[in-house]
C-alpha cells in the first residue's frame, strides 16, 4: 500500500475503535493520563482508566485543541436582532465582538462571507462570564448545517477550518446549560507559527482507519507501527504489511538488536508484553500484574519497562527474566538510554537520569504547567524532546533541542506541521539506512484532525538538514573503557571511526581523539 491510506477498509489492523472523534481513543491514553492534574473534566476522572486493570471501554477521548490567533483588537457591539439567519450580524475576517446571551433560549448568529481556501480561525471567550457553557458553531450557507461545533466546557471555544466553497457562512452563538452572560467573538485567519530548524516534515506514510500509537525503527530501514490491534511493517517503499494481529501493542514498541519487535499492551486485566521475531514468531515476553507502560533496551540487551500501576522500573534479562525492580511512583512519559549508557525518563517534573537506582532530575519542565514527553538521542547525545503545553480545550506541543549539558539549544526545533487543524504526536523513532546504520531520519508518528473534521493518521519526517547527527541505536552496546583508553594512548583499530567521533563529539570537539575525550568520557559516568 502507499501512502495515503487506500484500501485500508480491510485492513486486519483497521481501527475497530469507531467513527470520528472516538476513533483517537486508544492513541491519547498515554499522554492523557498527564493531563488529571491540570484538566478538571468528568470524562478524565475515571480512577485507573489507562491501566490494564480497568475494563476497555474505560478509555476517553480528549478532544485536543491548538490556538494561535491573529485578530484585531477593536471591540465591535453585537447588533441585535440576530436570532436567526436572515438576521444575522454581518462581520468580517478582522471583527471582535462583544456580545450576550440576554435571556434563556437566546442565540446570536453571525453572517461573514468566505473565500475558498480561507483557514479561518473563530473563538469565543468567556473569561469573566457567568456562561459556563455555551456552544459555538460554524454553518454552511443555508444557515442551518453545521460545518464544525465546540460544545464541550472551557474558557475559551475555537473553531478553524479551511473554506471549501465561495459564499456566505454563519457563526453561531448559544448557551448549552441554563444562564445568561457575555461573551467575545473574535473572527481571523489562522496566523502561521515561526518554524524550527526541524521544519517543514514531509508525509512518509497516512491512513484514515489505521491508528498509530507507536513507532519503532527496524534493521533495514523499515519502520514498525504499533495499536491496539497489533503490529504492521512499513517497508522502504513505505508499503504496509502486517507483521503481527491480535495483539495489543498500544503503550509501546522497541526493536532489539537481534531485529525483534516488543510490544506493550493489556490482555484484561493483566498486562501483556509479547516478543515478535523478524519472521513474524510470537513469543511471550511478560503476562501478569501490572500495566507495562514505556520500554526500552539497555547496552547490556537487558529490557526496562515502567509500570503504570506502581510507578516502577522493571529490569528483565533478554529472555524476559526479571532481574530488578528499581523504585516506585515514576509514572513516566518516555525513557531511553544516552549514547553514554545512562537510563533517562520524563515525567511531568522534566527530565531525569537514573544514577545508582535514584533517580535525578537534570531537566526542569520549562513552566509548571507544562511537561516533557516522547525523546530521543542522536549519537552526539543531543536530547530532542516533544514539549506539552495545556492550553483550554486541550493541548500544544512542539520538539525542543537540548546538548549533552542540558542547554537548551533551540526552541522551537520543530513545531511539525502548522497546527491549523488538530494533530497529536504519538512516537518519536530515528530510522536506519537500509544497511543498518543510524541516519538522520526523525519520525513522528501523529494523528491529525482532517479538513473535513475526521481523524487521521499519519507518520512524517522532520526536515533532515536540520538534524545534526544520526540518531543513537536503541540497545547500542557501550564501549568497552579499556578500548577507549587504549585508543586515546594513540593504538590504532580498537575503535571504529563511529566510536571515534562519538567520544570526540562528547569531549573537546577537536576532531581526534585524545585524553582531553578519555577524561570527558570519565567525567560523564559518574555518579
Amino acid at each position: 500500500m502507499q501512502p495515503g491510506g487506500r484500501g485500508f477498509e480491510s485492513h486486519p489492523l483497521h481501527s475497530t475503535v469507531g467513527a470520528g472523534l472516538a476513533r483517537a481513543a486508544c492513541i491519547v491514553r498515554k499522554t492523557l493520563r498527564l493531563l488529571l492534574p491540570v484538566l478538571s473534566l468528568t470524562l478524565l476522572a475515571t480512577s485507573g482508566w489507562a491501566q490494564c486493570r480497568a475494563s476497555p471501554a474505560a478509555s476517553r477521548l480528549l478532544s485536543q485543541r491548538f490556538a494561535r490567533m491573529g485578530t484585531s483588537p477593536t471591540l465591535k457591539a453585537e447588533l441585535e436582532p440576530n436570532d436567526a439567519p436572515a438576521t444575522a450580524m454581518l462581520v468580517t475576517l478582522t471583527d471582535t465582538i462583544s456580545g450576550s446571551i440576554g435571556r434563556e433560549g437566546d442565540v446570536d448568529f453571525f453572517a461573514i462571507d468566505l473565500s475558498a481556501g480561507t483557514q479561518l480561525d473563530a473563538n469565543v471567550d468567556i473569561t469573566g462570564s457567568a456562561l459556563y457553557n455555551p456552544t459555538f458553531s460554524l454553518l454552511a450557507s443555508d444557515g442551518v448545517t453545521p460545518l464544525l461545533v465546540h460544545e464541550w466546557q472551557s474558557q475559551e471555544y475555537r473553531l478553524r477550518y479551511t473554506i471549501q466553497t465561495t459564499g456566505r457562512y454563519y457563526l453561531r452563538v448559544g448557551n448549552y446549560r441554563p444562564g445568561t452572560g457575555t461573551y467575545v467573538l473574535r473572527i481571523g485567519r489562522y496566523v502561521i507559527p515561526q518554524f524550527g530548524p526541524g521544519d517543514p516534515v514531509t508525509g512518509v506514510w497516512s491512513g484514515s482507519g489505521l491508528a498509530v500509537s507507536s513507532i519503532a525503527a527496524g534493521p533495514t530501514g523499515d519502520v514498525f507501527v504499533g495499536n491496539g490491534g497489533g503490529v504492521f511493517r512499513l517497508a522502504s517503499g513505505r508499503d504496509s504489511v502486517p507483521l503481527a494481529t491480535g495483539v495489543d501493542a498500544d503503550f509501546g514498541l522497541a526493536v532489539d538488536t537481534h531485529g525483534n519487535v516488543l510490544t506493550l499492551g493489556c490482555e484484561y486485566p493483566n498486562g501483556a508484553i509479547w516478543r515478535i521475531s523478524p519472521s513474524g514468531e510470537r513469543s511471550r515476553f511478560f503476562l501478569g500484574q501490572g500495566t507495562p507502560w514505556a520500554i526500552t533496551i539497555g547496552p547490556d540487551g537487558d529490557v526496562w519497562i515502567n509500570d503504570d500501576d506502581s510507578g516502577a522500573f522493571w529490569r528483565f534479562d533478554a529472555d524476559g527474566h526479571r532481574k530488578a525492580t528499581i523504585s516506585a511512583n515514576w509514572f513516566v512519559g518516555h525513557m531511553a538510554f544516552s549514547p553514554g549508557g545512562q537510563l533517562y525518563f520524563t515525567d511531568r517534573e522534566g527530565l531525569y537520569k537514573i544514577v545508582n537506582d535514584i533517580p535525578q532530575l537534570v531537566i526542569p519542565s520549562p513552566a509548571p504547567m507544562q511537561w516533557f514527553d516522547d525523546f530521543v538521542f542522536d549519537r552526539d547525545g543531543y536530547i530532542y524532546v516533544t514539549l506539552i503545553i495545556p492550553r483550554e480545550g486541550g493541548v500544544d506541543q512542539k520538539l525542543l533541542l537540548f546538548d549533552p549539558q542540558y542547554h537548551l539549544v533551540k526552541d522551537p526545533f520543530a513545531l511539525v506541521g502548522d497546527h491549523f487543524t488538530d494533530s497529536r504526536f504519538t512516537d518519536l523513532a530515528f530510522a536506519r539506512d537500509a544497511d543498518g546504520r543510524m541516519s538522520t531520519r526523525l519520525l513522528v508518528g501523529r494523528m491529525v484532525l482532517s479538513p473535513t473534521q475526521t481523524w487521521m493518521s499519519d507518520i512524517i519526517e522532520l526536515n533532515s538538514q536540520g538534524i545534526r547527527a544520526p540518531g543513537w541505536l536503541i540497545g547500542a552496546p557501550l564501549i568497552d573503557l579499556q578500548a577507549i583508553v587504549s585508543a586515546a594512548l594513540g593504538v590504532q583499530g580498537i575503535l571504529s571511526a563511529e566510536q571515534e567521533q562519538l567520544l570526540d563529539s562528547q569531549g573537546n570537539h577537536n576532531g581526534v581523539l585524545d585524553i582531553g575525550d578519555l577524561r570527558a568520557y570519565l567525567r560523564s559516568h559518574q555518579p
